[in-house]
């Protein structure tokens, strides 16, 4: 029997079945569509397309010519209304039929109004697989897919060859097995490939791009949950990390840390009613690097290494050795030994303290002739007395003050000079790893320009080892930058990239993109499209696959997140009118509390809104109830937060400058002199809830961490209770004007 030519010239093994044909040692099974649902909606073909299933699926589609369509279409209206006249007549309705005739007449009308065309399309499925077993296994699963679509399946039984050739990309369309179309309905057919994951578990990112269809990444699914951000300027990289931070925080309910070292995420923190910590030169927030806030001692010494291997620009041996005497030493003299962790609660050094250390050692060396380690003292010195008080860098040389207990918290080092904004960001990050290690809730750290932490050999290990270690305290670490080369060429730069289990990329130059398509083997086609892509689309390379995407905020989520100056001036022109018009009605939230009868009923609203708490309170009168508006601290009682800010003013009123709920430290502490006071407010909660011994121990570790420490409890019959058990200096909430007072003398 002679061969068909088309099956000849595509291949000499080629051999037919009657329910398969064997294609080089591959077995196909053709399934045709013979009927389709009623009713479609816009992509109707994505569930089917999105299946992982191996198929091959070929559309034919035929224009039909529109007079003898409404011809044949007028014959059937007329043979449906003579069936339903036959079967009414001898009582046997038939529903079906009715419902037939109604969508045949409608069609029949939108035609003849030219509001539609008609089309012949044919649908055809080809399952593969090596055994015959396996096909028809396949073949199943592919009737089972195409009837929960509500789509007619046929297996083309002995007609193999041509569906073979209906299924090449060869415009034949020899089984003929054609329905007919409208144009809405088939317009709704298209676009029907379907490259995203169908599940909408985990963080909804952006929007694919040429379907429009959500992303979301599911980081529980991966082996980690961190990301890398990766584009040049002004592709929308900081833009795709606040829609990434708003999300975690509306998804996952997760405390936020960011390191922001241009104040890029100033703004959208204050809007979230997060606390933006400034970190500059006159700031009065600041990070003691000595400081080990709760770290082992031995954990603190390998820190403090990464530490002065930044400040000297890499640290010898022989410095290694001399820098490890003298910490070991300027600790000692705190009373903080390696072998007592009951000592590591004492207060820190600082830069001046070890100063005073390397002097002594500089000058005992002296006295031996050439000693090897004199060079290295002298570098530490002329390094420390940098960061001691004097200095250039001198406004680091004190005690950490930063306030942790906001759920999202900003970093900003915009104001610190650019030759330590590399160590600080380091100390922050020291810190940022300290406090995720305490519970696993969900959290999130964004690390914009984080390239430059990589410049130092220990920083690099220390990062790599804090983004491995992070996963098991349920963190997810972003990593932004654009300083694509410099990463690129780093070790370390790579060997983050290669850790992340999400990387996002934006618009990259031809210059970058070479370095990052050797890296996540990028093809011709995603190098192209990140050569072009416009701002806020890129390319996402995850563990879940590849997509193209594009981000798309809401109207107001992106008037919370744009960067774009322009934009952000014309967001605001609005805000700054109502502002105008109202400024007499506006009240200060930086104010911890106010009295009722100093606020008018616009001004009770706004504080309501801004999440003050109504609570009545005698304050520091022992006879008369006042009403206020209390700005609440988190897990604290309104009375506890009242009394907190009330002390704080007292100090101020007399030219103080109180913290308010500091991490290291009590409730209110202050600098007067080369003092520090504090004062830890009591309401009898923590001896009733923990007991007396927790109280205890909590007030020892207290009076360790200051020079002066005060208790201010709520009744005066708690006075003499936590005097006789703390032997600390308690005072009732009446004596706090009188003894603030005493202390500013």
């Amino acid at each position: 029997m002679r061969k068909d030519f088309t099956v000849w010239s595509i291949t000499p093994d080629f051999d037919i079945d009657i329910s398969e044909a064997l294609v080089n040692g591959i077995r196909h099974r053709i399934v045709k569509a013979v009927g389709y649902p009623r009713n479609v909606e816009d992509g109707w073909l994505e569930q089917f397309m999105a299946t992982s299933e191996p198929y091959d699926v070929s559309i034919h589609i035929h224009p039909a010519n529109i007079s003898s369509t409404l011809v044949n279409i007028h014959r059937q209206i007329i043979k449906q209304t003579s069936d339903l006249y036959s079967g009414n007549s001898e009582n046997t309705p038939n529903p079906a039929l009715e419902i037939k005739r109604k969508d045949t007449m409608k069609v029949y009308g939108l035609l003849y109004k030219g509001k539609e065309k008609m089309f012949n399309v044919s649908l055809y499925v080809d399952s593969q697989a090596q055994e015959t077993a396996e096909l028809g296994l396949m073949t199943e699963r592919c009737k089972a897919n195409m009837n929960a679509l509500l789509i007619v399946p046929r297996q083309a039984d002995f007609r193999m060859a041509d569906g073979i050739k209906s299924m090449l990309p060869i415009g034949v369309d020899a089984l003929e097995a054609q329905r007919e179309f409208l144009t809405s309905s088939l317009c709704a057919t298209f676009p029907f490939l379907y490259p995203v994951d169908s599940r909408k578990d985990g963080i909804f990112f952006a929007h694919e791009r040429s379907t429009l269809n959500p992303l979301f990444i599911d980081f529980d699914s991966m082996s980690n949950k961190h990301f890398f951000i990766l584009g040049i300027s002004g592709s929308g990289k900081s833009y795709a990390a606040k829609f990434m931070l708003m999300q975690h925080m509306l998804a996952r309910e997760a405390k936020i840390y960011i390191l922001d070292p241009n104040a890029e995420y100033s703004n959208l923190v204050q809007k979230l009613g997060g606390t933006d910590i400034v970190l500059a030169k006159d700031s009065d927030r600041i990070i003691n690097l000595f400081d080990l806030a709760g770290e082992d001692f031995g954990s603190k010494m390998l820190t403090l290494i990464t530490v002065f291997d930044i400040i000297t620009g890499g640290l010898t041996e022989s410095q290694k050795g001399v820098l490890n005497d003298a910490l070991v030493q300027v600790y000692k003299r705190r009373g903080i030994e390696a072998t007592d962790p009951a000592s590591w609660g004492r207060k820190a050094p600082t830069f001046s303290d070890l100063r005073a250390v390397l002097e002594e050692m500089k000058e005992r060396i002296r006295r031996r002739a050439q000693s090897p380690e004199e060079k290295s003292v002298d570098v530490l010195l002329n390094r420390v007395k940098m960061y001691s008080r004097g200095g250039f860098f001198g406004f680091l040389d004190r005690e950490t003050r930063v306030n942790l207990k906001s759920s999202i918290l900003d970093f900003d080092l915009s104001g610190l000079p650019a030759q330590v904004k590399q160590l600080v960001m380091f100390s922050v990050l020291e810190l940022i790893s300290r406090e995720i290690r305490k519970d696993k809730k969900p959290k999130l750290v964004l690390i914009d320009e984080g390239w430059s932490l990589l410049r130092s050999k220990e920083a690099e290990n220390y990062i790599l080892e804090f983004i491995k270690a992070s996963r098991k305290f349920n963190a997810s670490i972003g990593f932004i930058t654009q300083e694509i080369e410099d990463l690129m060429r780093s070790e370390g730069g790579r060997s983050v990239l290669n850790t992340t289990s999400t990387k996002i990329l934006l618009r990259q130059n031809s210059s970058n993109l070479e370095l990052i398509s050797k890296t996540l083997a990028l093809n011709d086609k995603e190098r192209d499209y990140l050569l072009r892509a416009e701002k806020g689309q890129g390319l996402m390379v995850s563990e879940q696959g590849r997509y193209e995407f594009m981000v798309k905020a809401s109207p107001m989520m992106h008037a919370l997140i744009t960067t774009d100056p322009n934009e952000a001036a014309f967001l605001e022109a609005p805000k700054r009118e109502k502002h105008n018009e109202k400024k007499e009605e506006e009240v200060d939230c930086a104010r911890g509390f106010y009295r009722e009868d100093e606020l008018s009923d616009e001004k009770k609203n706004q504080l309501i809104h801004a999440g003050y708490v109504f609570h009545k309170s005698r304050l520091f009168d022992a006879h008369k109830d006042c009403s206020f508006y209390v700005k609440k601290q988190p897990q604290e009682s309104p009375e506890h937060s009242l009394l907190c800010w009330a002390i704080a003013d007292e100090v101020r009123k007399r030219g103080g400058e109180p913290v308010v709920m500091a991490t290291v430290g009590a409730d209110v502490s202050v600098e007067i002199g080369k003092w520090t006071v504090c004062f830890e407010v009591e309401t009898g909660l923590n001896i009733e809830g923990h007991g007396p011994e927790h109280v205890k121990e909590k007030m020892m570790e207290m009076q360790r961490k200051c020079d002066k420490l005060i208790i201010v409890v709520t009744q005066r019959d708690m006075r003499g209770k936590y005097e006789a058990l703390t032997g600390v200096e308690t005072i009732t909430r009446t004596g706090v004007p009188e003894t603030v007072d005493k202390l500013f003398r």
